[in-house]
């Protein structure tokens, strides 16, 4: 049996006089020099080493953090669902290991080969179709008296297949009743993909878009009077996105308000609305960095920052990388990059369920090849049915 390696621990002082002579070596022979040891009373406190063989273990390490995050994505896995991995998945896990992509692309792919091919935008007259289903959703709620169609969807304008369906109720409870409203919505029409909620003036908004891209504003208000019909107010927004909850649940708030604007950019981007959809493509930076600050509140357990130099500092310049969204490929392009842009910090702190983006890449896909030169058709208000009071 070999014996246990010898090392040769120098002076500080020795190493300080032959720092030159050390360099030079380290120049000559590259990774397979000898590393210096030093410390003080012959104890081992610091190496020195060639850049190269630095770059050797940093590569393992890195390497060697994927494996363990492989190895533990895995054990959760054959929880769900017990069995061996397929070859292609090992051949996936073996790439990313070796770091040929991140781990928010290998659940990309993984999940690709077990979803649903993605959503198609829906066709134009979708909002005539789907009112009568929610005024009949409303129906079951004894809380709601009225529910109609306003904004485009009442014949104020053209409507097309980029346009939401905007619906006023009147009820008592505004917001509880505007709530269980979309959850009925997310049980019987389609799953919610991302919402906003804001209050108003005089009462509640939730806006959803669907998971089959369907979108649906929600503006819930109390009857002023009997018998009568309330007016939507001006939306406010109740609270900034991660602001005022816990970690988690603020990470999660914030990952849905990305996927909402990213939504809402997309739209206008399709409508040839570049200034707006410019703004909201923007906004999805700021969601990024503010998971980021996030992130080092986590690792600092405080949220007051003096000072900068933490590890996530670096994604202020990670974001400089983003296509510029100042027409309408830049915009679905920094979509696309500013999305991969939150899977990859989210891995960092894991969801207990992970986003499905293909309503949103569907999306996107919809913009490149159609944009704005869609017909938009008139989808008229007459004979929109109400709830009777």
């Amino acid at each position: 049996m070999a014996g246990p390696v010898v090392i040769q621990v120098y002076p500080l002082s020795e190493v300080r006089a032959q720092l030159s002579g050390i360099l030079a070596r380290f120049r000559r022979e590259g990774a397979a020099a000898e590393p210096v040891v030093f410390g003080a009373h012959r104890k081992p406190e610091a190496t020195l080493l060639p850049y190269a063989t630095y770059e050797r273990y940093e590569a393992l390490a890195r390497q060697r953090e994927r494996l363990d995050w492989a190895l533990s994505a895995a054990q959760s896995v054959r929880i769900e669902l017990p069995g061996p991995f397929s070859p292609e998945h090992d051949r996936k896990v073996s790439a990313y290991v070796d770091g040929e992509f991140s781990a928010a692309e290998v659940y990309q792919r993984t999940v690709a080969g077990h979803r649903t091919p993605p959503p198609r935008p829906p066709g134009v007259g979708w909002q005539r179709e789907l009112l009568p289903v929610l005024a009949g959703l409303a129906a079951e709620d004894s809380r709601i008296s009225d529910l109609r169609a306003h904004g485009s969807a009442n014949g104020a304008a053209a409507v097309d297949r980029w346009s939401d369906l905007d619906v006023l109720v009147t009820a008592v409870e505004p917001a509880e009743a505007a709530e269980d409203l979309a959850r009925r919505i997310a049980d019987h029409v389609a799953p919610v993909f991302a919402a906003s909620r804001s209050a108003t003036d005089s009462g509640y908004g939730v806006r959803l878009v669907l998971a089959d891209l369907r979108r649906v504003d929600i503006s819930a208000v109390p009857p002023q009077s009997p018998g009568g019909t309330g007016q939507a107010g001006e939306p406010r927004e109740t609270t900034e996105p991660g602001h005022c909850q816990e970690p988690g649940g603020a990470v999660a708030e914030i990952a849905d308000s990305f996927r909402f604007d990213a939504v809402l950019a997309a739209v206008k981007a399709a409508r040839g609305d570049v200034l707006i959809g410019a703004h909201l493509t923007l906004q999805l930076a700021r969601h990024v960095l503010v998971l980021a600050m996030l992130l080092r509140d986590r690792d600092a357990g405080t949220n007051h920052h003096r000072h900068g130099g933490s590890r996530w500092d670096q994604w202020a310049a990670r974001l400089t990388a983003a296509p510029a969204p100042y027409d309408k490929a830049g915009i679905t392009a920094a979509i696309r990059f500013y999305l991969t842009m939150l899977d990859e910090i989210l891995a960092c702190w894991p969801l207990e369920a992970p986003s499905d983006h293909s309503p949103l890449l569907a999306l996107l896909d919809a913009v490149d090849r159609y944009g704005a030169g869609e017909d938009a058709q008139p989808c008229p208000a007459e004979g929109r049915p109400g709830v009777a009071g």
